[in-house]
């Protein structure tokens, strides 16, 4: 006999206990939970800023199989079976490579070196070309991205992320991010920080 795993979630806006718009954390659970079924509730109830929760939760939800496909395919064009079993004893480093094979078949560099300005951290991790995408629905910006940080700290969150195209990304992240959202970017490098008070969004600088 099969068993189908269900989930149902209402997920109240997508705030937890904190009071913060943390679709990433439904995307977590939910993917710890390995439904094949789920339904949502309350998805857009307090949206936030520019985020549309339904293209960002059925983005990271089917992201593995959707980019994971065209990767497979890809490298089938390119080196059939042999190339794709090097794949499985190599994987790719990073998103970007996955969503950008081409990346992949050049030598898979490693992403660059990403540093957050010290502070002590609640939450510190990586933010990949997926991510990127993800939030601003912009697929183009996978060739851009090259490293990326975001923590979550007391003066509130700070992301760094380093870009071919620093000005696009930014403008791109501006327009979907908070008001409040603190957005500057310097060469390669694009910073932003949403303060927690307006005392700790004073002199942001990006470096």
């Amino acid at each position: 006999m099969s068993i189908v795993r269900v989930l149902t979630w209402n997920i109240h806006g997508t705030f937890g206990r904190n009071p913060r718009f943390d679709l990433a954390r439904v995307v977590e659970l939910i993917d710890r939970w390995d439904p094949q079924i789920v339904a949502l509730q309350e998805v857009d109830s307090r949206r936030d800023g520019g985020i549309d929760p339904f293209a960002y939760l059925q983005r990271e939800l089917v992201y593995p199989y959707n980019a994971g496909q065209e990767f497979v395919k890809a490298l089938r064009e390119q080196g059939g079976q042999r190339l794709l079993d090097r794949a499985f004893r190599h994987p790719p480093r990073t998103t970007a490579a996955v969503l950008d094979p081409s990346r992949y078949l050049a030598g898979d560099p490693p992403p660059r070196t990403v540093a957050l300005p010290a502070q002590k951290y609640a939450l510190e991790t990586t933010f990949g070309a997926e991510d990127l995408i993800a939030l601003t629905g912009e697929d183009g910006l996978a060739r851009s991205w090259l490293g990326g940080r975001i923590g979550v700290g007391p003066r509130g969150l700070e992301l760094r992320l380093v870009a071919r195209r620093a000005a696009s990304v930014a403008s791109a992240l501006e327009d979907v991010l908070p008001a409040a959202a603190a957005v500057r970017f310097r060469g390669q490098l694009v910073c932003v920080r949403i303060a927690r008070t307006k005392a700790s969004g004073h002199a942001f600088s990006c470096r």
